[in-house]
């Protein structure tokens, strides 16, 4: 993924989402539900814990401590 400035930006001020605290994350802005997390999700306009266009069935799921 290329960072640019919008996403430093972002990171930067927080996203209001739990994107950075999911199972389902794979890289910055990156998870296994989408190849790039819908700005509506990664602002925290929408929350991820019910199904949402072309997320393959995968929702928002707390990152397991073990």
């Amino acid at each position: 993924m290329i960072i640019d400035d919008s996403t430093v930006a972002e990171l930067h001020n927080g996203t209001g989402n739990d994107c950075l605290s999911c199972e389902h994350s794979t890289d910055i802005r990156e998870c296994k539900a989408f190849d790039f997390i819908p700005s509506e999700i990664w602002l925290g306009k929408f929350k991820h814990n019910k199904p949402y266009p072309n997320d393959n069935g995968i929702q928002f799921e707390a990152i397991k401590h073990h």
